[in-house]
């Protein structure tokens, strides 16, 4: 099955409490909630572990996406009733975009008054996070279709910076309590706001989408397979604030939520492999993102080498120049 664009309906659940199947059915009148399941790398499939008709709690496994990356467990983020599965199991989905809607949830009834006042709050989050969207240039045109790779993908552009990585990070780390992840994170995330260089390109390539709040993807290992995980509005956020993310989400594993890795509103993802990394580490971009950061060994002399891989049919290199400046910046306060 070809999967077209980033919202994908694979399966239905209609909420109903924790009643059994017949009567959450009945019961499930609710507005309806989309899951969407990071959807990256070859080969991938649905695996699904509850038939139609089938009651779910809250936090209850639904299916397993599984890829030649990873594994991962898709949750129910409501109790009730799987309505209709609408991917068959079992069969390759080739993926066009980076997350695929998996399941839709209808809520439990509410009260009237209640009812009433969902859509104001739901439209209030809607306008708070969504991307400032400019046409591209003729300039970005021309770039976005010279390096395009097909319709899917974009040729990549790498640069590498030399750092004194152990006053201006490690000794931060040290200083806050936290590893210097969470100093890198924090220090990319404000780079990119101050540069104004939280952008990624729309699915068309027609347009430039800027995003108000910065969220950082942080690679983890889990037993093996690599996640990509979503520290989400990281300027906000203290070092401890960001450190505590990164905690919560590798402790999780297999079981790590899928919204925790939804990279639809991560331009940006730091990747650092700690003590094992080689002098230079030169990261492979994750699909639908614009960059990636990775982490070198600290040498004798306490530096190390920041390498990014970016895509340039979004960026030029001296837009990626100046983000590395602005890095620099960041970590020299």
């Amino acid at each position: 099955m070809n999967v077209e664009g980033d919202k994908t309906e694979i399966a239905k659940i209609a909420a109903g409490g924790d009643a059994p199947a017949a009567s959450a059915s009945s019961s499930a009148s609710g507005p309806i909630e989309m899951v969407k399941a990071p959807m990256d790398g070859e080969g991938v499939y649905v695996k699904y572990v509850k038939q139609v008709g089938e009651s779910v709690k809250a936090d209850e496994l639904i299916c397993e996406i599984e890829s030649d990356k990873a594994t991962i467990e898709i949750t129910s983020p409501v109790a009730g009733v799987i309505k209709e599965y609408l991917v068959p199991q079992g069969k390759e989905i080739n993926v066009e975009g980076d997350a695929t809607e998996v399941v839709s949830v209808q809520t439990a009834g509410a009260p009237a008054a209640a009812s009433e006042a969902a859509p104001s709050v739901s439209k209030k989050k809607a306008v708070t996070s969504e991307p400032e969207r400019k046409k591209l240039s003729r300039y970005q045109v021309a770039m976005a279709k010279g390096m395009s790779v097909g319709d899917r993908d974009t040729n990549c552009f790498n640069l590498l910076d030399r750092v004194d990585f152990k006053s201006k990070v490690v000794q931060k780390a040290k200083d806050s309590g936290v590893s210097p992840v969470a100093v890198l994170i924090k220090a990319l995330g404000t780079a990119a706001s101050n540069a104004e260089m939280n952008i990624k390109l729309s699915k068309d390539r027609t347009e430039m989408k800027l995003f108000p709040k910065v969220n950082i993807g942080c690679a983890i290992d889990v037993n093996g397979q690599l996640r990509t995980a979503v520290v989400k509005d990281v300027t906000s956020k203290s070092y401890a604030d960001v450190m505590a993310d990164v905690k919560r989400m590798a402790a999780a594993g297999a079981k790590l939520p899928a919204e925790d890795q939804n990279l639809d509103e991560v331009c940006f993802t730091v990747s650092s492999m700690g003590k094992d990394a080689t002098d230079v580490v030169i990261p492979v971009l994750p699909k639908g993102t614009t960059g990636i950061m990775g982490v070198g060994k600290l040498d004798e002399q306490g530096k190390a080498f920041l390498a990014m891989t970016l895509c340039h049919a979004t960026m030029s290199g001296v837009e990626g120049s100046n983000l590395m400046k602005a890095l620099h910046t960041e970590l020299d306060k």
